[in-house]
């Protein structure tokens, strides 16, 4: 309970909205990293995977029409 001399502000119910991935731009560069970071070899460190993660991430970072599709996707066009 909020104390008195804070406004009172209507509750915001969340019931009902669960996760919803495809709603996250985010979602879909994890999508990308797992799906390409094992195109060289299969890494058996973990530093291997660190840095095939590491130079995925630096490829698209590189690719500003790759980053600008994970916002174009159908449910997200509403932050680009």
């Amino acid at each position: 309970m909020a104390p008195a001399f804070y406004p009172s502000y209507p509750s915001l119910s969340l019931d009902g909205i669960g996760l919803q991935p495809e709603l996250n731009p985010d979602e879909y560069l994890n999508n990308d990293v797992k799906a390409n970071v094992h195109r060289r070899a299969m890494p058996r460190t973990k530093e291997e995977l660190k840095y095939n993660v590491t130079q995925h991430l630096r490829k698209i970072a590189r690719s500003p029409k790759r980053v600008r599709s994970y916002f174009q996707a159908k449910h997200i066009r509403y932050a680009a």
